[in-house]
């Protein structure tokens, strides 16, 4: 059985690819389109796709500081 974390992570790729979210997306509309997603999922009772798209949040803040 998947733990919480891996649901989570299955769940926030099939709401992003429903939503048209790629990689080739700048970074600034990949992160909104993110921060909605976890918004909405955390304020619906979903922590675990909240917290899978605050991780992405992270990575893509990490990524752009990096340059």
């Amino acid at each position: 059985m998947p733990d919480t974390k891996e649901i989570g992570c299955a769940a926030r790729g099939q709401i992003l690819a429903l939503l048209g979210y790629t990689d080739a997306v700048p970074s600034h509309e990949r992160y909104t389109l993110l921060s909605a997603v976890a918004l909405f999922s955390g304020s619906n009772g979903c922590p675990e796709i909240a917290a899978s798209g605050e991780n992405k949040m992270a990575a893509i803040r990490k990524e752009n500081a990096n340059g």
